[in-house]
């Protein structure tokens, strides 16, 4: 098969940043960073699929930031321990009796190590 004969039948989208790339003179272009890793997307279905729309939309939010502007050394996020029911209600509207059965108490005399 021909490529170059086929690629006007495709859209074609860069799916890393969430964005259409447009055919020129049979070749595309779209931006990678240094040892960056990039994704492009050919569907013959057009650009109209809902669900191909809605995956764009949310990576072109998650690299909307480049990993670049991070900082270089790792920074840790504070943790802290709260009581299992506290920590229930404030991910969920309500706490059943069945959460509640199906966790695990940790105690501090089991010898758990976190790092």
């Amino acid at each position: 098969t021909d490529f170059a004969k086929e690629i006007d039948e495709y859209s074609w989208f860069d799916c890393t940043h969430g964005t259409k790339l447009e055919v020129v003179d049979n070749s595309l272009a779209f931006d990678l960073e240094a040892e960056d890793y990039g994704c492009v997307f050919a569907t013959s279905n057009g650009d109209d699929d809902e669900d191909l729309l809605n995956f764009l939309e949310t990576m072109k939010g998650l690299t909307k930031k480049s990993l670049w502007s991070y900082r270089k050394e790792w920074m840790y996020l504070q943790q802290e321990r709260v009581p299992a029911a506290k920590a229930l209600t404030a991910t969920s509207k309500s706490t059943t009796a069945k959460d509640m059965e199906n966790m695990v108490r940790i105690t501090p005399e089991a010898g758990w190590v976190f790092e």
